[in-house]
């Protein structure tokens, strides 16, 4: 890769960086090897500095989170809220919603694994708000927002403010029927509600 990128445009070291990472990524899903991880954190975090040059802050974010959910993997869980939470400072400073959605549920994992719940479900409950007003008008921030809240949800046993929220998800998805990846969402819902009815059999005396 080094060779490859010696003494060549900037843009052209980014493509490099950007195909070297990917290929990391792709590896690390297929085989779960650690070093593909650690390699693509390294490769995407050189990736950074091209995108403040380039005042592409959304994107600068987005690169963010996917180092802060490859760390997660590592379990440097130190690492992982650093990352979230300077990816929800470019949120808040350009107004990317998107953005804020997918830091808050970064964000609002970490606390839970970390045992603090409250301040958890708080992070999920905001993560939706920022999901339904996000400027690219993409209703898979508010899937994936609902999926993360009905979740934490259903561990702490809230089930009341679980069934309107499944009934939201559902709605969302087949208000996108015929769209690519529509199947991909629906067994997503489908499993939400399944969740929701096992904790609904558990909860109910016999």
């Amino acid at each position: 890769m080094e060779e490859l990128m010696q003494d060549q445009s900037d843009d052209f070291c980014f493509k490099i960086l950007l195909c070297f990472s990917h290929a990391h990524r792709v590896v690390y899903s297929a085989t779960c090897q650690e070093a593909h991880a650690r390699s693509a954190v390294k490769l995407l975090e050189r990736q950074l500095p091209h995108f403040d040059r380039w005042k592409r802050f959304h994107d600068q974010g987005e690169v963010m989170c996917t180092i802060a959910t490859l760390l997660r993997d590592l379990r440097l869980d130190e690492q992982v809220v650093t990352w979230f939470q300077r990816a929800g400072v470019i949120a808040q400073e350009h107004g990317f919603f998107s953005l804020e959605s997918k830091t808050c549920r970064g964000l609002g994992r970490a606390a839970r694994e970390e045992g603090r719940f409250e301040e958890g479900l708080s992070l999920l409950r905001n993560a939706l708000a920022a999901a339904e007003l996000n400027e690219l008008d993409r209703p898979v921030y508010e899937l994936y927002a609902l999926e993360a809240l009905i979740e934490a949800l259903l561990a702490a046993g809230s089930l009341e403010e679980v069934e309107p929220l499944v009934l939201r998800y559902r709605d969302l998805i087949n208000a996108q029927r015929g769209l690519a990846g529509f199947s991909f969402l629906e067994l997503h819902a489908t499993l939400c509600s399944a969740r929701l009815l096992q904790a609904l059999r558990l909860s109910t005396p016999c």
